[in-house]
């Protein structure tokens, strides 16, 4: 695949997102979050279904059954959004261990440890505690104590090996679980001494503690506005390092900003004029619409304004969340998390709103707040609830407007960004599938774990929708006589619209295969060049043949037979028109009742050809039935019959077994002079390959 050239914009961003990614503990935290998409999926429609701001519908779920749905919608919500943090804790220590030793089973132990760390971190020890204390308000303490104890485990594991003073027990299982005691005990107790610590400085746990600094820290600020604008740039900014920021922000809301919708609420229902402009329902009817960053904002510039089928893909997953303003599927899933392309739209986009907001409820456009409004309220609503005034959902308009504008630019670039980094990967898996061909593993491409797996995943699923949607296109590579005379064309399949074109063909048979769609794509691609057998005509005239590849899995199909059957009865195909070549993927098996249907089609017109014969599962057992008419020679021989006398020998012999059998002799890869010169002195006259052309699309 041939380099494109890239804005020098393109390039910066793309260094530095890779040293950013290739950071060890970055890995570790997307790759934890992204394991987490599942848990957090759940919670979010779960929480849209218990919260959903209709009355109607609440007073039936709260009915129905004595509140049955209700409850069920609580537990839910409860077992995964109420206990974030631990699946945090959880979920990073298994990716830091799966990273650390990717070759060997993930370390329980080590992910043991360190959830015994993270619960004496939270508090479970104290009699204050609860369980919301493990929900999203301690998010920043569980990547705090995930990444430290993991490392602390990690490194005491690694010194106690190297000394040689593990105690090994009867089993292999105990000696295991014995050689953990010592890494197992210096982790959770260096987590116990952190704890009794913090306790020293009168605060009752690590957690108490990270809020009590964040609402000191607010206390020094005097000025309301400053305030906010740096409650809503924390909040944000919190948010890139995968913290729920409004969560942890949680004590300076309840403190600064809580009260005074208290004071609005209070002026109304006395007569008076409401004085305050910032408020809890300020931040989240302006601001957070969508979630942190305005995602709503992102969401609408990916849909929008952005051609990567992946962001888009996420995006369209993460839209019926966003419009409750649960947005941890958009940011963990593209991610926003450590994503430098990112930084300055997520935080420029909420401060930008913050001003316009404020300015336009300080001026008069806009009503002050005067209704408490749940933050699930979708944006609109929201606005017109929280104002008593449909100026409120008109610059909720307004700001998601300029929201848009500030995120279009810089989702283009990672779409850019990712397109490389794709086409990247993509380029390195094809290498390495050409390197391991032979033995696949048994879980196929699209088990594998890691960057292949996911490029084998994302291939496998838009192959599976090029094919259904009959998006793919036929390339056609002519093969000529020696006197210069084309005597067919062989169709093989191209992928264009992905800008695949290099891709090696195996792939997209064997991902064909893991998604059972080859026998349709395989029937599809024969449909399509019978189809444009009067274009093929045109260009070279009557008599020429159309090559199709089939693999020996689709003929053991009885469905493919009457298939072919059927579209010779459709449109009757030309003697020798047609000549499908079975490829080496799979190996035929020769029943009677297979020759009889190769049989059957030869009465039709219909060719066989044997494709790269003397390579992978084709064999003589091939040429004893007289069902083959043509037999190709593998292009590995043929490129090496002007220097290797070996590959001159073998080819020889096989034209002469070939010339025996009445069977013609095609040679593959003939791309010089030389390679045809000396085919012709060995006897083979018929040859395909890029000393005439390439495959190229028929019109061309």
């Amino acid at each position: 695949m041939a380099t494109k050239q890239r804005s020098p914009m393109i390039e910066r961003a793309i260094l530095f997102s890779e040293k950013i990614e290739n950071l060890f503990g970055v890995r570790v935290i997307r790759d934890g979050l992204v394991t987490m998409i599942p848990i957090l999926m759940i919670g979010a429609f779960a929480l849209v279904l218990q919260s959903f701001p209709v009355e109607a519908y609440q007073e039936f779920i709260n009915s129905f059954a004595h509140g049955f749905l209700y409850d069920v919608f609580h537990m839910i919500y409860q077992a995964t959004f109420g206990v974030l943090s631990f699946y945090m804790a959880l979920s990073f220590s298994i990716s830091f261990f799966s990273l650390k030793s990717p070759d060997k089973p993930i370390n329980m132990w080590g992910v043991g440890s360190v959830l015994a760390s993270y619960m004496i971190m939270i508090g479970v020890w104290s009699k204050d505690f609860s369980v919301s204390d493990l929900g999203a308000t301690s998010a920043f303490l569980a990547i705090l104590t995930s990444i430290i104890s993991s490392h602390i485990f990690y490194a005491v594991s690694q010194k106690v090996s190297n000394y040689g003073i593990y105690i090994h027990g009867a089993d292999s299982r105990l000696g295991s679980t014995i050689d953990a005691l010592l890494p197992s005990a210096v982790t959770v107790i260096i987590a116990a001494l952190i704890s009794f610590l913090v306790t020293l400085s009168g605060q009752p746990t690590v957690h108490d503690l990270i809020t009590s600094f964040f609402v000191s820290a607010f206390a020094l600020i005097n000025n309301l506005f400053v305030k906010g604008l740096l409650f809503i740039f924390a909040s944000s900014f919190l948010w890139l390092f995968g913290i729920h920021g409004s969560d942890i922000l949680q004590g300076v809301s309840d403190s600064v900003f809580a009260p005074l919708i208290d004071a609005n609420l209070l002026a109304k229902a006395t007569g008076a004029v409401p004085k305050e402009i910032l408020c809890k329902p300020f931040f989240d009817c302006f601001i957070l619409m969508g979630g942190c960053g305005s995602s709503i904002c992102l969401f609408l510039a990916i849909i929008l304004f952005s051609k990567n089928k992946g962001m888009r893909t996420i995006a369209k997953t993460a839209g019926f969340p966003l419009l409750f303003n649960i947005n941890e599927l958009l940011v963990f899933g593209l991610p926003i998390v450590f994503n430098p392309v990112m930084v300055i739209p997520f935080l420029l986009v909420p401060v930008t709103q913050y001003l316009v907001s404020y300015f336009a409820i300080a001026v008069g456009l806009v009503p002050k707040i005067v209704s408490v409004v749940e933050w699930t309220t979708p944006v609109f609503i929201s606005g017109y609830s929280a104002t008593g005034s449909v100026a409120g959902s008109i610059l909720q308009l307004v700001n998601i407007l300029i929201g848009v504008a500030i995120y279009v630019p810089f989702v283009k670039l990672m779409g850019s960004v990712k397109d490389v980094r794709e086409e990247q990967n993509r380029e390195s898996f094809v290498k390495w599938f050409k390197q391991v061909e032979g033995s696949l593993p048994p879980s196929g491409l699209t088990g594998l774990s890691g960057i292949y797996g996911d490029v084998a995943k994302r291939m496998a699923l838009e192959l599976k929708d090029a094919v259904r949607e009959e998006k793919f296109k036929l390339y056609y590579q002519p093969q000529y006589d020696y006197d210069g005379n084309c005597i067919g064309v062989e169709a093989l399949l191209r992928w264009p619209v992905l800008n695949w074109l290099s891709v090696y063909p195996p792939i997209l048979i064997q991902l064909a295969r893991e998604q059972g769609i080859l026998l349709d794509m395989e029937k599809r691609i024969l449909k399509r060049a019978i189809s444009q057998r009067e274009q093929v005509y045109k260009r070279f005239g009557r008599g020429i043949k159309i090559s199709v590849n089939v693999t020996g899995s689709t003929l053991a199909e009885k469905s493919y037979w009457e298939f072919l059957k059927a579209q010779g009865a459709e449109n009757p195909f030309d003697e020798g028109f047609l000549c499908i070549e079975v490829t080496e993927q799979d190996a035929v098996v020769f029943s009677e009742e297979i020759i009889s249907k190769f049989k059957e089609c030869k009465e039709l017109g219909i060719k066989f050809a044997i494709d790269d014969f003397s390579a992978g599962q084709t064999s003589i057992e091939y040429l004893k039935n007289g069902i083959f008419d043509l037999l190709k020679i593998d292009g590995s021989l043929v490129v090496g019959v002007t220097d290797n006398t070996r590959c001159r020998n073998i080819i020889s012999s096989l034209v002469a077994l070939s010339n025996s059998l009445s069977i013609d002799c095609v040679a593959e890869y003939v791309e010089s002079e030389d390679i045809r010169q000396t085919l012709h002195t060995i006897g083979c006259n018929q040859y395909q390959g890029f000393l005439y052309s390439a495959a190229v699309p028929l019109e061309d």
